[in-house]
């Protein structure tokens, strides 16, 4: 499920069980209208290291502060792939 929670402060969203493997984290990877996003809980959902890949292209995001992952199949090579973005 989505949830979004804005206030003046910051903004979070968190998916769950929702992303269909890398391809869904590549649909999310090209979402350019949460310029405001501080926090992104991602957890229990199979991006796998093409899927944190395709994260890490993303460039609007450029207030996100905390990435949750757990659960993900990401490997350290989908970690390396995440912090190459220096956005």
């Amino acid at each position: 499920s989505l949830v979004e929670t804005k206030s003046d402060q910051s903004a979070k969203t968190g998916i769950k069980n929702e992303l269909n493997g890398a391809e869904g984290a590549s649909s999310l990877g090209q979402n350019q209208s949460w310029v405001s996003l501080q926090e992104l809980g991602l957890n229990y959902n199979s991006i796998g290291d093409e899927g944190a890949r395709e994260l890490g292209k993303n460039t609007s995001w450029t207030d996100l502060q905390i990435i949750e992952l757990n659960s993900s199949s990401i490997t350290d090579e989908g970690v390396a792939e995440l912090y190459k973005n220096k956005t």
